[in-house]
């Protein structure tokens, strides 16, 4: 379960009832449980535009990790970007 940093999880009631028994505090924990486990773990969202991705790529930068591979592939086979300065 991804979690914002700082924030602790919080569930619905009904899933809290479910889960709440079953959070796990480390990865080693996962394993040789007869039941599921959840390991919640933060994760800081990147503030990303689509104003960013374009300047990136028109300016000559790959923005290869701010968007999925599919779209960062699709976006340089049809050179959607391309102009003065993209890279070609």
């Amino acid at each position: 379960v991804l979690t914002r940093p700082g924030e602790p999880s919080r569930w619905p009631q009904a899933l809290e009832a479910v889960l709440g028994p079953r959070v796990v505090s480390a990865v080693a924990e996962l394993t040789g449980r007869a039941e599921p486990a959840v390991l919640p773990v933060e994760v800081t969202a990147l503030d990303v535009s689509a104003s960013t991705i374009r300047q990136a790529w028109r300016s000559g930068r790959e923005p290869r990790f701010l968007t999925p591979s599919a779209v960062h592939d699709y976006i340089a086979r049809h050179r959607i970007y391309a102009g003065p300065g993209a890279r070609r």
